[in-house]
Parts: C-alpha cells; structure tokens; sequence
C-alpha cells in the first residue's frame, strides 16, 4: 500500500540492495533525500529523482549509488591520505585520477553500471558548466587529467561535457604523461601502487613541487 502512496519507495529500496551488493556490504546505511549527497564511512546519503523524470536523470542518480559503492568497497581514505599532494592542483588532480580509478573498476565490471557512471558524469559536467567550455584558459587541467586517465583505462568515450574539457588538454597530455598514464591500466585494483604511479604523472606535468617526499613501497606494507 505505501509503495502505490509513494512510488519512489521501489526505487529506493532497489537503490540500496544494488549498492550493498556492489559495495559487498550488507550493513551499508543509505539514506534518501535533499541535501548534497555523500558517502561517509558505512553511510551514504542519496538524492532521489523527480517523479516522471527522465531517463537520463534516473541514470545520473543510479550512478551516484553507484559511485558510492565502489568507493566503499575499493578505496582506501588511509591510503589516499598517505599519498595525496598536499594541496593545490597536484591535489585536484590526484583526486580526479582516484575517481578515475574507481569509475574505471565499476565500469568494466558490467554495462549497466557503466551507462549510470556516464550518465552522473555528465550530469556533474553539465552541473560545472564544462559544456560550454570554449577555451584552454577555461578546461582545468586536474580535471581533463583524470577524465583522460578514466578514458584510457576503460577505452570507453566519454560523455559530451566530459570531452569538451578533454580536447583542449589531450595532446599537451599525451605528449607529457602518456607513458605513465599507460602504466596505470595494470595496477587499478592496487590503490598503492596506482597513487605512487599517479604521482609520476604529476612530475610529468610540472606540478612534483607541490607532492611531498613521496612514501615507499616498504612503508605502504608496514
């Protein structure tokens, strides 16, 4: 009876046991409503979509969730604090190739997660304004590195906002970065060992003044 009342509460609870099962937690708390959504240790705050709304903005949502649970399940806060820049641009892009890595490792695992990852990211594009980037001046380089890196690692296009910060820094990029961007692929699940590679593309591009006395393998296994 309280799903005919409320006919988002089908999708909520299918939200929540699809984002359990990506996370592999069963304890995952989720939570639905207004509010900037965010995932906090075992909790996650989700908004919820318009009633009639589009497909596209159902697939955004779904894609939040998504993102979320991926992030729960493959990333490390400990480990990403050990080797993040200590603020500045190196930072942006360091967290942009993170979420890159965790978008990568959803979107090769299956289709369906994959079109909701595009669709939030283009969504939060379309949100930043990217789409109607026109300039060099006006495509943040942390930003077109990591959509980059997550379209090398998936060879997946990217969404239309996406790649209209992407063309303007492509080539610049390559030229600098490509190797080691290429050494990415093989370590995605490695968290460690991706950011230490990811550190090697901040030197690439200019920003290794910003990165302090990067960690050692040996210290990441104490």
């Amino acid at each position: 009876m309280k799903d005919e009342e409320n006919p988002l509460e089908p999708f909520k609870r299918a939200m929540t046991a699809t984002m359990r099962a990506i996370a592999e937690d069963d304890e995952l708390d989720v939570t639905f409503g207004k509010g900037n959504p965010f995932l906090r240790g075992s909790s996650a705050h989700m908004p919820l979509p318009n009633i009639g709304c589009s497909q596209a903005e159902l697939d955004a949502v779904r894609g939040v969730g998504d993102e979320f649970a991926l992030r729960r399940r493959y990333h490390d806060d400990g480990v990403h604090r050990t080797h993040a820049p200590n603020g500045g641009p190196a930072q942006e892009l360091f967290q942009w190739v993170e979420d890159a890595r965790i978008a990568s490792i959803g979107t090769l695992r299956m289709e369906g997660v994959a079109q909701n990852l595009d669709a939030s990211l283009e969504a939060l594009c379309r949100q930043a304004a990217f789409d109607t980037v026109t300039a060099e001046t006006e495509a943040p380089l942390s930003v077109a590195v990591g959509l980059l890196v997550r379209q090398r690692l998936t060879g997946r296009a990217l969404p239309p906002s996406a790649e209209n910060v992407v063309r303007f820094w492509r080539d610049y990029v390559q030229e600098r970065a490509g190797e080691h961007i290429d050494e990415l692929r093989d370590c995605m699940r490695d968290q460690a060992t991706f950011a230490r590679r990811c550190r090697s593309i901040l030197a690439d591009l200019a920003l290794a003044a910003e990165i302090a006395d990067p960690p050692t393998a040996d210290s990441d296994q104490d």
